[in-house]
């Protein structure tokens, strides 16, 4: 049973990688004006610190750029990455609360359809944003259960400071804070102090970068609440 869940698995990661990547260059003519908008957002990594917003995703497109090879493929391709990041964290996070059949099928929901390709497929920031939503998720989750692996800390406070700079992060750590308070409270009391350390200082590194954003644009703030220009 376990072998034959395997393979299954296997052909599906597969056939969704295929999917995401057939004739990703040439399916369609031209670059859409969100494609445009994205890739022509990267300058100096100066200019990426004054507006942080998704700024992991903005920080590979600023390395293709650095070397001459970032066009509309390549930075396609960094945006599928970061949705297969987010399909496996998502897989992570289900597979704590449900057994491995229930956590496919509910991942197979979760990528298998138009929404999720398209997103996945273009070189817009969206991918990063579903990307940050599952780590912050997984973070909480994680952090709820202190026993575990010995770099279990670092490992939340990595996915929360990446998660804090997409739009409307935010908003999902604080509601989801605010319904865990209790247990948020309960658990910092168990868990041990080094490890607790990086849960919240690298989060606060991420705010500190994001506030020198807000500084120099306050406009920037509206962006990262998930605010759109126009209602």
């Amino acid at each position: 049973m376990r072998s034959a869940l395997l393979i299954g698995s296997i052909c599906i990661v597969l056939i969704m990688l295929f999917l995401m990547t057939f004739r990703l260059g040439t399916l369609f003519t031209g670059v859409s004006d969100q494609e445009s908008a994205t890739i022509n957002s990267i300058g100096q990594p100066m200019d990426i610190l004054e507006n942080p917003i998704s700024l992991p995703h903005k920080a590979v497109l600023l390395v293709l750029d650095q070397t001459d090879l970032l066009t509309a493929t390549s930075a396609r391709f960094v945006s599928i990455g970061f949705a297969v990041a987010a399909i496996v964290l998502f897989y992570v996070f289900v597979r704590a609360k449900f057994s491995a059949r229930i956590t496919l099928f509910g991942s197979l929901v979760f990528c298998c359809n138009s929404v999720f390709l398209a997103i996945a497929r273009n070189a817009g920031f969206a991918s990063s944003t579903l990307f940050a939503a599952c780590a912050i998720l997984l973070a909480l989750q994680m952090y709820s259960n202190p026993k575990g692996f010995a770099g279990k800390g670092w490992m939340c406070g990595v996915l929360i400071a990446l998660g804090l700079f997409s739009p409307g992060a935010g908003l999902i750590l604080l509601a989801a804070a605010a319904w865990y308070l209790r247990r948020t409270v309960q658990t910092a009391k168990v868990w041990p102090l080094l490890s607790l350390i990086p849960v919240f200082a690298l989060p606060v590194i991420s705010l500190a970068v994001l506030t020198y954003g807000f500084y120099k644009d306050t406009n920037t703030i509206y962006a990262w609440l998930g605010i759109p220009n126009s209602l």
